[in-house]
């Protein structure tokens, strides 16, 4: 099996993340998730936007996107700026390494066969639509989306609050994990993918190591 781009490469987080973990020791566990958080429409936010070459229509974002043309990115992130698609193939997703499985919204736990087994939204605001079609709107909005799985009985949830400001070139993206009790495994949390800033799929890389590790 070849190395998928995302293997190569971690995207630096767009967005601001606010995260409540407590990680424990370690045991692997089995897994109970199924895919079905796909059969859900993308969320959209600023649908009209992101088309501008000068950037002043803000952010285009897809949530829980639909990607046919490559398996691995369903259900994560798409986000475009100046008429431009910011990530490549396999787009930007949002995982939870528990007890060294990873499980998550697509990439790396799609590529993996694990994934949420649930995918709740609600409290869509402002432009935010849940819309196979992409809407023509254009402006500020929010959603939140709760992913779930339940691994050996225990149900571990991840809770993502999306607010974006119009015509900001940047958006907020704050992480909730709920670890249930009983839990005995290390809880760790990722969010990254495949970058390809206007549409260039090469670049230098940047690490940072404060506030965390980011590559």
């Amino acid at each position: 099996m070849s190395m998928r781009p995302w293997m190569r490469r971690v995207a630096m987080m767009l967005g601001v993340i606010g995260l409540i973990l407590t990680p424990i020791t370690s045991t692997i566990p089995t897994a109970s998730a199924a895919q079905t958080q796909y059969s859900q429409a993308q969320i959209w936010i600023n649908g009209g936007g992101g088309a501008l070459a000068d950037g002043s229509d803000g952010i285009r974002f897809a949530f829980n996107d639909f990607h046919p043309q490559d398996n691995y990115a369903m259900g994560a992130d798409s986000i475009w700026f100046a008429g431009k698609r910011m990530h490549c193939c396999s787009e930007i997703g949002t995982q939870l390494n528990i007890g060294g499985v990873l499980y998550g919204t697509g990439g790396a736990s799609r590529f993996f066969g694990n994934t949420f087994a649930t995918l709740t939204v609600s409290s869509l605001t402002g432009t935010a639509q849940q819309i196979h079609a992409r809407p023509g709107t254009i402006g500020s909005g929010g959603v939140r989306m709760t992913y779930a799985v339940t691994i050996g009985g225990l149900t571990y949830t991840l809770v993502r609050d999306i607010s974006y400001t119009y015509p900001n070139k940047y958006y907020t993206n704050t992480m909730t994990v709920i670890i249930p009790a009983g839990n005995t495994a290390t809880v760790k949390l990722y969010h990254g993918g495949d970058t390809s800033p206007g549409e260039f799929d090469f670049g230098r890389s940047l690490m940072l190591t404060s506030p965390v590790r980011s590559v």
